[in-house]
Order: C-alpha cells, then sequence, then structure tokens
C-alpha cells in the first residue's frame, strides 16, 4: 500500500535509507571507529579532517581534488573569501562545523546533525554511493556516504524548501481508515494517513490546501474535482475506469494534485503514471484445497500425459511415424542405390 505523490513538491515524506554490502567489514570497522574519534576530540571553528584512510572519501565514490569555486559559486556568495572555498567539500572533512559556515545555524549551541558530519563533493560519474546535487557551489554533488556518515543535510533542504509551502492534496475515502483514511464529509477525514501529513504540515510549516474529498462512489459523483484537462487524459487512457483512485493518480502524475491520502494499491500499471511512497505491504494468502486419497498405479502412469490433449498426443504421434518412414525411404534408396 502507498501514498501517491507528485515528487517534483511532495518528496519531502520519502525517506531513502542507503547502504553498501560491497565494502570491506574490516575496513569499515576501522572507518566508523576512527571518525567518532576525530569527531569526539574536535572543535569548533574549524573544519577537522578525517584521516582514517578514507581522507578523499571512499574507492566507490572519490572526493573531488578541486571544486572550481569561482565558476561553480552560487550567485548569493560570491563574496566569500577565495581561501575559505579552495578548501570547502574539498576532502572528507567537518566542513560545515565551524565558524565560516554558509549556514548560520551550525555557528549555534545546538547545531543540526549535518553541521557535526564529515562530507565531500564528488565525482557523480565516478560515485556508486548515496550522493545529491549540491546548493553552494552549483552543478557539484556532494556525498556524506563516503565520508561514512548519513546525509542528514537532505533533510534540511526538504524543510527549508516547504516553510509556507502550499500542497493541493486529495483525500481518499479507504474502507479501512486505522490504515489508511476515512472520509466522511469534505476536509473531514481522520485515519492514520491523514494524521501523517498534518504532522508533516506541522512541523514544516507547509499549508496543507485539501482541493477535493472522495467519501466513496465513482469519479462520475465528483464532476468538479479535476481540471477538465485531468478528466480528458484519464478518460482517454482509461476508458473503462471509473476509479476515484485511478484519477486521482492522473491528477497527481500530471501535477495538478500534489498528494493524494489514501491507501492505494501499487499495481504495475499505477506506478507507471505516478510516484508512490511505499508504507506497508498487505499480506497475500492462497488457500486451497487438500484431498488425501490413494492414487493408482494407472493415475500414476498418465500423468506424464497430462501436459497435452489426447489429441495433441495423436497428432505428435503420427508426425514422429512420418519422419521415421521418411528416414526408412532414404535409407532403403540410399542401400539400393550403392548395390
Amino acid at each position: 500500500r502507498a501514498v501517491c505523490s507528485d515528487i517534483r513538491r511532495s518528496d519531502w515524506i520519502c525517506v531513502s535509507v542507503l547502504g553498501s554490502d560491497h565494502s570491506d567489514p574490516e575496513g569499515m570497522r576501522l572507518s566508523w571507529l576512527l571518525v567518532v574519534t576525530v569527531k569526539m576530540a574536535g572543535t569548533r571553528g574549524a573544519a577537522a579532517s578525517v584521516t582514517d584512510g578514507f581522507a578523499m572519501g571512499n574507492p566507490w565514490c572519490p572526493c573531488l581534488n578541486d571544486t572550481g569555486t569561482v565558476a561553480n559559486l552560487s550567485s548569493a556568495l560570491l563574496g566569500t573569501s577565495p581561501e575559505v572555498l579552495e578548501q570547502y567539500g574539498v576532502g572528507c572533512a567537518y566542513h560545515d562545523n565551524s565558524t565560516s559556515s554558509f549556514f548560520p545555524e551550525c555557528a549555534s549551541s545546538s547545531p543540526p546533525d549535518f553541521c557535526v558530519s564529515a562530507w565531500c563533493y564528488v565525482d557523480r560519474e565516478a560515485c556508486t554511493l548515496h550522493h545529491r546535487r549540491g546548493s553552494v557551489l552549483i552543478g557539484l554533488d556532494y556525498s556524506y556516504a563516503t565520508c561514512s556518515f548519513l546525509d542528514r543535510f537532505g533533510e534540511r533542504n526538504v524543510v527549508t524548501a516547504l516553510e509556507g509551502a502550499r500542497l493541493r492534496v486529495a483525500q481518499m475515502h479507504n474502507s479501512g481508515g486505522w490504515m489508511g483514511s476515512y472520509c466522511t464529509r469534505r476536509n473531514h477525514c481522520s485515519g492514520a494517513l491523514v494524521d501523517i501529513f498534518e504532522g508533516i504540515g506541522k512541523d514544516t510549516g507547509a499549508l496543507i490546501n485539501v482541493t477535493a474529498t472522495f467519501i466513496g462512489g465513482l469519479v462520475d459523483d465528483y464532476p468538479d474535482a479535476y481540471p477538465p484537462e485531468v478528466m480528458t487524459a484519464f478518460r482517454r487512457d482509461y476508458p473503462d475506469s471509473r476509479s476515484a483512485f485511478n484519477a486521482c493518480i492522473f491528477a497527481t502524475g500530471m501535477g495538478y494534485v500534489d498528494a493524494c491520502i489514501g491507501a492505494f494499491g501499487m499495481t504495475y500499471e499505477r506506478v507507471q503514471l505516478s510516484y508512490f511512497i511505499k508504507l506497508w505491504n498487505d499480506p497475500t494468502y492462497l488457500i486451497t484445497t487438500y484431498v488425501n486419497r490413494k492414487v493408482s498405479l494407472w493415475e500414476q502412469m498418465v500423468v506424464a500425459f497430462k501436459p497435452f490433449q489426447p489429441a495433441t498426443w495423436a497428432v505428435l504421434g503420427g508426425l514422429v511415424v512420418f519422419i521415421s518412414l521418411l528416414i526408412s525411404i532414404f535409407e532403403f534408396c540410399g542401400e539400393k542405390a550403392r548395390r
């Protein structure tokens, strides 16, 4: 089951936990021990280098030796000292754990986790570990994973982007509201998924604008729920469907709605139309009857012939006889010619 959303504006609810099973266990253990030691011993005011053998990142995602700061610098940071820019993001280090950080919150007494995490800029073409596009040096990708840290900076960007954002949401009615959403009238829905979206709105300051509420029935019962463009595409591609859920998937896929709150079945056809956030799996049980009886010798013998119908076996048998006769004729004629 999943929540259907438009990734362009609603990827804030998607949480990815990435890892790798390719690393040498002993090397990774050494890396974590030394990183923890440097982090505990480091002091604020300077970026502490990571000297555990991965100073320039993991071989699967090497750090850049030169970031080309002048050409790639964000316009808002053009006045930054060249000396600071030359080393910013080069090699695994706590680049944001200093008073010269580009992020004011890192200078507070209780900085966010990303401020005390090591990272570096990487070559996206050579990186097979988790990496993202950066916002300080335009056009460069950064990676925390190559320096043995999780990416906490992505969370900060998501929250900042959602502050004051208005999200267009359609609320769907599920029969099991305790797992999905249960709607009785417009703007009056409850359930686990509704609580999740309301909590995100409170934590980020995003404004959730409910554009449509479905309390059951078909999409034809809600003629004003979506713009004509959505319904035109829906009826053209799914002429036999009247599902309100399928229509909402078209609305998010086309960008007219940012998220559909409800428990959707993730079918192959649906995931080709829009993005889904997987929340849980419904177990599937296949139940059949069992008859305990003795099988005769004759039944065991004819089992091998069950894959085909009798007519098919007759055709195959006739074909074998025909080919055998042809082979016999050729052999007989050849023997006669030699005599």
